[in-house]
């Protein structure tokens, strides 16, 4: 009876061992699988971000590189006020108001392409304001301030007009593009130059002018920047070779050379007649 007793203990205590030995192994795996899914999940969590940052890196390079100018005016805040000025390359339209005084404007920004210089126009109580102001990338330069009024604000009207960030290319402007890309033959010139353009620059014209006093025509060859800040002019008058080389900055021509001193007069005039004309050939 005793040996039934003992060997029924032993089987008893087997049993317990071996249950108690399932369980422990049973609650390993299961930590295990809990640990795996968790290094898991935050693997897939991580993946997304990943994606995420990707996505937004990518639109934000497409946005850096989305050239201004691709608005239409549906596109302003508003109607503008004034005619924007073609001497620059785009122009957009900023609402602002003099926050000490409660006034309302509605500014026409015209501005070069890499936001170097900026023309502004506005109306206050009837007197019509103009800004010409230069930036460097952090501080504007009020150069012209019509009525000596708005230079104080045209800084956060700036600021503005970039912050918005809706431009409208020029139509003149794109058509210089395409010239310059070979758009326009010397079958578009209105005559025949007389000399050669100066290899030096990026595109030239030629240009037919009457001095009216004198009444004396003609024929000149003007070689321009890509931009269409400096120019270089040669012609001949009566037999005198003449060449000026001038730069433009806004609606100012400054003569920098003129070869026998009697052509810096009329050279602003003949050059405002080059661009308006508006037929531009690459030098090769």
């Amino acid at each position: 009876m005793k040996k039934k007793i003992v060997a029924l203990l032993v089987a008893t205590s087997m049993v317990a061992s071996m249950g108690i030995s399932t369980f422990v192994f049973a609650e390993e795996a299961a930590e295990e699988a809990t640990e795996e899914a968790v290094e898991e999940e935050a693997e897939e969590e991580a993946a997304e971000e990943e994606a995420v940052e990707e996505e937004a890196s990518e639109e934000e390079a497409a946005d850096e590189a989305a050239p201004a100018g691709g608005a239409t005016e549906a596109d302003l805040p508003t109607e503008p006020q004034f005619d924007p000025n073609e001497d620059y390359d785009m122009w957009t339209v900023v609402e602002y108001t003099i926050e000490d005084i409660q006034a309302d404007l509605v500014c026409t920004v015209s501005a070069k392409a890499d936001f170097s210089e900026f023309y502004l126009e506005c109306n206050f109580y009837g007197d019509d304001q103009m800004t010409r102001t230069t930036y460097d990338g952090e501080t504007y330069e009020v150069l012209e301030d019509k009525t000596g009024f708005m230079g104080g604000d045209t800084p956060a009207i700036l600021d503005k007009a970039q912050e918005q960030d809706i431009w409208i290319s020029f139509d003149g402007a794109a058509e210089g593009d395409d010239a310059a890309e070979g758009g326009a033959t010397e079958a578009d010139l209105p005559t025949e130059p007389v000399f050669d353009p100066n290899p030096d620059y990026a595109v030239y014209t030629v240009v037919e002018y009457t001095i009216e006093d004198i009444q004396a025509d003609l024929v000149c060859t003007v070689s321009a920047n890509e931009d269409f800040t400096e120019f270089y002019l040669e012609c001949n008058f009566y037999g005198d070779d003449q060449m000026t080389r001038s730069t433009k900055e806004g609606d100012t021509y400054e003569i920098l050379e003129d070869k026998t001193g009697f052509m810096g007069g009329d050279t602003p005039a003949i050059l405002d007649k080059a661009l308006e004309q508006d037929i531009w050939l690459p030098i090769a």
